[in-house]
């Protein structure tokens, strides 16, 4: 017999979550600056090639976080993600604006100096400590561009997708392993949230 571990439900700014994944993911977003809205919405999954497989067609869905400045959503799951790859491709097609599915935190030994965290480009659905699934493809991450300072989800952590193309200078600046989304991760895996599960963010 299996024993499936509970969920902890963890109140952070205001919110409960519910999980302690969920609080992390927001003390990560905190501390990159990055606006997020928690259970805003949710919608139906529509009947599609992808949803049907699965048996999620006319089920309602919530997703965990919308981001307002990135125009996408985030779904947090501690599960493998082949179970959830269909949500970002149905999610995607009910909504106007991306959907990202995040799976567990990486630590500090996934980063790697080249500039990308392992996992994070890998194919998504082998079985991984952390994963970021996008619709219909994979191999992205979080990167970070120093002259534009922004932080944005493209393939292969490339920062210089957020350059505008007359600023562009030939670096695909693999940028994965930038110091700011190091301290975010670090900052999110150390989180405490004890005394009634409080989240206490510290730089």
């Amino acid at each position: 017999m299996i024993n499936k571990t509970r969920s902890i439900q963890t109140y952070y700014k205001g919110y409960y979550f519910r999980s302690r994944l969920e609080a992390r993911y927001a003390v990560f977003l905190d501390y990159l600056g990055i606006r997020w809205k928690y259970e805003t919405e949710g919608y139906i999954i529509e009947k599609n090639e992808f949803s049907e497989s699965f048996g999620h067609v006319g089920e309602a869905y919530l997703p965990d976080f919308f981001l307002p400045d990135l125009h996408i959503y985030l779904e947090i799951k501690t599960e493998g993600p082949t179970l959830h790859a269909n949500f970002s491709e149905d999610v995607n097609r009910a909504l106007a604006f991306g959907a990202y599915v995040c799976q567990g935190l990486p630590e500090e030994s996934d980063i790697n100096p080249a500039g990308w965290i392992e996992g994070g480009f890998n194919n998504p659905y082998a079985d991984k400590r952390y994963s970021l699934l996008v619709p219909f493809d994979h191999g992205y991450d979080w990167c970070y561009c120093h002259s534009q300072k922004k932080i944005g989800i493209e393939y292969e952590g490339r920062s210089d997708r957020l350059i505008p193309r007359d600023q562009k200078t030939g670096d695909r600046g693999h940028t994965a392993d930038a110091p700011i989304l190091r301290q975010a991760w670090r900052a999110a895996r150390t989180a405490r949230f004890e005394h009634g599960q409080r989240g206490m963010l510290w730089k």
